[in-house]
């Protein structure tokens, strides 16, 4: 009876030994994960809030430019009305060019900030693909 009861309690000893270790681990997986989530999302909201920033700062560069563009045109009527006395309207032939050169400047400096713009969105994807990949546990 003796021989078979100390074979099982040594096996048993054994498991429970096997069980503490896996445990061990698992916790220590469960730990890195939980780091690696917190690191997520402060990078997200870190993200976040350089998108609110630059969102901001494009709305206030739209106005500032909109509100250039009204004074151009206001200046460019007022400088071709009539004169008060009737007659002709003074043509403005240097301010207007002026004004279509200011507005091919604006509508370059759209394109190449739109151009800006897309060319750094998939390198957030990026970032977030890189931090991801070297901690994936795998399973057996």
């Amino acid at each position: 009876k003796d021989g078979p009861d100390k074979v099982q309690m040594a096996y048993l000893r054994q498991e429970v030994a096997q069980l503490r270790r896996q445990n061990a681990e698992l916790g220590e997986k469960v730990r890195a994960r939980d780091a690696q989530v917190d690191g997520l999302t402060s990078l997200v909201r870190d993200m976040q809030v350089t998108a609110q920033r630059q969102l901001g700062l494009a709305k206030k560069q739209l106005t500032m430019k909109d509100d250039t563009l009204q004074s151009m045109q206001e200046e460019l009527l007022s400088r071709t009305a009539p004169p008060e006395g009737g007659g002709e309207p003074r043509p403005a032939a240097e301010p207007r060019q002026n004004v279509t050169r200011s507005l091919s400047a604006f509508v370059r400096q759209k394109e190449q900030a739109a151009a800006a713009a897309s060319a750094r969105r998939p390198l957030s994807g990026q970032i977030v693909a890189h931090m991801m990949s070297p901690r994936v546990v795998r399973h057996p």
